[in-house]
């Protein structure tokens, strides 16, 4: 037996290790065939390309992080709106859309002008507003600008999609592969729980088949989440050489060293080149002052070191957006259901499959208690500088809010309000927002960590401000604040300088 169970765990580990192995390898493929910004030689010509696409394209058509906010100005270099800068601060310049006809407009164009309107006799918004309104549609907002992008791109003839991407073969066949493999780890299993004289040829078969669907689906998930992002994204021969012009303009524009410090306004002196340089990454200042992407985004230009980082958002379903001490306990509850089903008296078909979903299932919520007990024992602490703090839901409407409102201020969840604080009142005040996504950049790592925060502790946090924050790495939640150069100070000190 000692045997058998030794040719089990090998087989076991190299089930495992084929995953894996396969999911690496899909990511190397996606990898080393994304579409990449051929380089050019520095001119300072500009051809008849939107700012939006230029921006689409300069992200290997990954992203397009600064659209909104280069279209924005392409549209006051055009005449459409104007901005005015009364006073020192950027962020102050206010954005006055001209009435009339705006004719020959795209249709992601038009968006950015009627993000930005006000009706008739209401003061007109600053880009200041513009960053600090919360709205409940900004990742929805971005992403149909992103795609209306992506149309006009196409149809411009400078990308093109629906080819099958060579990752994409990798992944469906390595899938088949794994089909016939995951039924070597039921055999095993099977034949070490000493069920394969009892339950015959047909419950053996059927226990095998049940074993290796349990696995092919976790092989799938595991996969899949190794392998990341599949596109079929491709730039055209024009792409490349529109592509390939644009990235000798961002050149040109770097040899400039004022351009990087100029602010939205100076768009009156610029012309076109502020926008173009914000869709080229070049135009720091602007960039970092405009910002209409408001809510979640994934993709973001940091004004640390000027720098285009992706931001990694915490799952937020079921337990997933709850403490460490709420999935500690989840899991032993989850444990003690698992023993009290797999110690009953079971068919010999189902014993197999049971004594195996309930290993799995007892792995699983074992590794949930280590790591939330590591969460609560041993907190960790990061540094850097808040670059967006955004609600990571809304539900409610305007009377629910209402009601919503005065129940959490009132005795029966004053206790809870005390400890986490009340959900927040969207801008409009048709909705609640029960907790926030808070993004800290240290300056240096490509892919910064979105912290979960309740509304008590995001409400001490500003854009722009430098701190330490304490954080539980594996629940992805922020737990108290500092500022860098203060000393340790408790939550109620920190409220008092915020």
């Amino acid at each position: 037996m000692l045997v058998d169970i030794r040719w089990g765990l090998a087989v076991l580990i190299g089930f495992v290790a084929v995953v894996v192995a396969l999911g690496l390898l899909v990511r190397l493929v996606a990898w080393s065939t994304a579409a990449r910004v051929p380089a050019g030689r520095a001119t300072p010509d500009l051809i008849d390309t939107p700012p939006a696409v230029v921006n689409l394209l300069m992200n290997g058509l990954r992203a397009a992080p600064e659209a909104a906010a280069a279209t924005l100005l392409d549209l006051a270099a055009r005449g459409h709106l104007e901005l005015y800068q009364p006073a020192a601060d950027p962020g102050e310049t206010v954005v006055r859309v001209r009435r009339g006809a705006h004719a020959g407009l795209t249709s992601y164009e038009q968006r950015v002008l009627d993000r930005v309107d006000v009706a008739p006799g209401v003061h007109p918004l600053t880009l200041a507003d513009l960053a600090r309104r919360q709205a409940q549609d900004g990742q929805t907002w971005q992403e149909r600008l992103v795609v209306a992008t992506r149309e006009d791109a196409i149809a411009r003839g400078l990308m093109r999609v629906g080819a099958t991407p060579p990752a994409m073969v990798v992944l469906v066949v390595g899938l088949m592969l794994l089909v016939v493999l995951s039924c070597v780890p039921g055999v095993f299993v099977v034949d070490l729980a000493g069920m394969t004289e009892r339950l015959g040829d047909t419950g053996v078969a059927v226990a095998v088949l049940g074993i290796a669907f349990v696995l092919m689906l976790l092989a799938i998930f595991a996969v899949v989440g190794l392998g990341g992002e599949l596109r079929d994204d491709r730039l055209t021969a024009e792409g490349r050489r529109v592509a390939r012009h644009w990235s000798g303009v961002a050149r040109w524009l770097n040899g400039h060293e004022a351009f990087a410090d100029l602010p939205p306004a100076s768009v009156t002196v610029w012309d076109s080149y502020i926008p173009y340089g914000v869709a080229l990454g070049v135009a720091t200042r602007a960039t970092a002052t405009v910002d209409l992407r408001v809510g979640r985004v994934d993709v973001i230009r940091s004004p640390l070191g000027d720098r285009l980082v992706r931001i990694r958002y915490p799952a937020t379903g079921g337990l997933k957006a709850t403490s460490a001490g709420v999935r500690v306990l989840s899991g032993l509850i989850g444990i003690a259901l698992v023993a009290a089903i797999v110690t009953r008296d079971l068919p010999d078909w189902a014993a197999p499959v049971a004594i195996t979903v309930g290993a799995l299932l007892t792995l699983r919520w074992a590794y949930r208690i280590v790591r939330g007990l590591a969460d609560l024992v041993g907190p960790a602490s990061v540094s850097g500088r808040v670059v967006r703090i955004v609600p990571f839901g809304t539900f409610g409407d305007a009377e629910t809010t209402k009601r919503l409102t005065k129940l959490f201020h009132g005795p029966p969840l004053s206790w809870l309000t005390r400890r986490v604080g009340a959900p927040t009142v969207t801008s409009d005040g048709t909705g609640l927002s029960p907790g926030f996504f808070v993004v800290l950049d240290d300056g240096t790592s490509p892919v910064l960590q979105a912290w979960l925060a309740t509304p008590r502790s995001a409400s001490r946090l500003r854009p722009g401000d430098d701190v330490t924050a304490r954080v539980q790495r594996w629940t992805k939640r922020l737990t108290g604040t500092r500022d860098v150069d203060a000393h340790p100070t408790d939550n109620s000190q920190a409220a008092a300088r915020h």
